[in-house]
């Protein structure tokens, strides 16, 4: 310790090597590292033993392939997302910060939904009555036999990834075709989605990263009623709409109508076990399971808060039909640093040379005769200034080189003679040159 803080309580950075990821129990807010040593190919087991732990604040990637990201982004349960970067220093408006399961609730801090939470919806209409939801023992235990949650899991983790525009759509087509009255909470829904869901937000932050907000389903929503359709459809159209799987708390005068409802779906590809319903006996121990989240515009509904208070594990949010749908989703935010992971994508841009999310040919290069990449070059410019920004000696690698002509600077002529560069593109400012094999 230095000098003069032998008084203090402090611990000094350590790392450990543990077996499993299993092996960490609990969150540490401190300088402490576990490592775990994996196989190339059991990487997906391992984003699937983290989200096991149930924390989800942030993680760190480093790679320079766009489809591992893809497929981490897609797996892991995870509020930040980092890429090639540290996993620190978020800015409000840039890198909206906060996680899920035992990590955060949302909405996320600094980001586009977080004000809303702080706000109460007027409702359209009073809470309507509801029947006790209390149960004997009895009741209980034959609950707990009667249905199992796996199909509707792996349903809602299915649905989040689908488009589901399309589906959407056939379902307000089908309503009105056959429920009429019913219509206007599945439109609601369609725009909902439309507005919200179908493609991430892309944030203002520094040239060289990119950030990203998207939206998914939080997972399996129980649907509480009341068991007036306005209200019910609203529940169950906005759950579906976030990329949820949904469970009706109904009596049988209602079941038909479910049932309806998750054949259409099911009939134009939705997966099995999307919408389903179950007896309002099931209640207590829908409680304590794996759900996403409560929807309930019912009278007893600060006793229905009180009880999600006391299970244990995430904390989950009971959510209104008048809620924006923001809240009935996770927010996800996903930072790169393309400067090292495949170009710096806001450059490459501006000359229209594909990077990560932008289209359009790249430029070929040739190897010399020893078959390496002729990184060389792009060091040899580098270091007299001309290079901007650059990933040198790299499979696919780029050079963006500082200029204020609009023709190939002279500085490069050597090497496109040589065969190394095959195009070029420039922008008043701007002269760029692609390397890639």
């Amino acid at each position: 310790m230095p000098k003069g803080a032998e008084g203090g309580h402090f611990v000094a950075p350590i790392a450990f090597e543990i077996a499993t990821v299993a092996d960490v129990q609990r969150e540490i807010f401190g300088p402490v590292l576990h490592v775990v040593r994996y196989a190339a190919n059991g990487l997906e087991a391992l984003v699937d033993q983290i989200n096991a732990l149930g924390f989800g604040l942030t993680l760190g990637l480093h790679t320079r392939s766009d489809h591992r990201i893809d497929e981490i982004a897609a797996r892991a349960r995870i509020g930040n997302l980092y890429v090639n970067r540290n996993q620190i220093g978020a800015v409000v408006g840039v890198q909206p910060f906060g996680g899920e399961g035992l990590s955060g609730t949302g909405p996320k801090a600094g980001g586009p939904h977080y004000l809303r939470r702080l706000t109460r919806p007027l409702t359209s209409s009073a809470p309507a009555p509801s029947p006790s939801t209390t149960t004997t023992k009895a009741e209980h235990a034959a609950a707990i036999k009667t249905f199992d949650l796996s199909q509707a899991r792996e349903a809602a983790i299915d649905w989040d990834q689908m488009p589901r525009e399309a589906l959407l759509r056939a379902l307000l087509k089908a309503v009105k075709a056959h429920h009429p009255s019913q219509t206007a909470a599945y439109q609601e829904a369609l725009e909902d989605y439309q507005r919200a869901f179908k493609s991430p937000i892309n944030l203002p932050g520094p040239t060289g990263e990119t950030n990203q907000l998207s939206l998914h389903g939080r997972g399996i929503m129980v649907c509480m009623g009341p068991e007036s359709p306005a209200i019910l459809d609203r529940q169950i159209a906005k759950s579906l709409a976030a990329g949820n799987a949904v469970l009706v708390l109904c009596g049988d005068e209602h079941s038909p109508y479910i049932e309806w409802i998750a054949g259409v779906l099911r009939a134009h590809g939705a997966p099995d076990g999307l919408v389903s319903h179950l007896s309002p006996a099931h209640i207590h121990t829908l409680l304590a399971a794996d759900i996403g989240a409560v929807i309930t515009d019912r009278a007893d509904r600060q006793t229905i808060a009180s009880a999600l208070a006391r299970r244990s594990g995430a904390i989950l949010p009971v959510l209104s039909a008048d809620d924006d749908i923001a809240l009935y989703a996770r927010e996800r935010t996903l930072t790169i640093n393309t400067t090292a992971a495949g170009g710096n994508a806001a450059l490459l841009a501006r000359v229209g040379v594909s990077g990560r999310h932008h289209g359009g040919p790249e430029a070929q290069v040739k190897r010399d005769a020893g078959g390496a990449i002729p990184g060389r070059f792009v060091r040899f410019l580098h270091k007299r200034g001309c290079v901007a920004d650059s990933e040198a000696g790299m499979p696919g690698e780029r050079a963006l080189f500082r200029s204020g002509r609009v023709e190939m600077p002279p500085h490069l002529e050597p090497a496109r003679n040589r065969g190394y560069i095959a195009d070029f593109g420039v922008d008043p400012g701007l002269a760029l040159a692609a390397l890639t094999t």
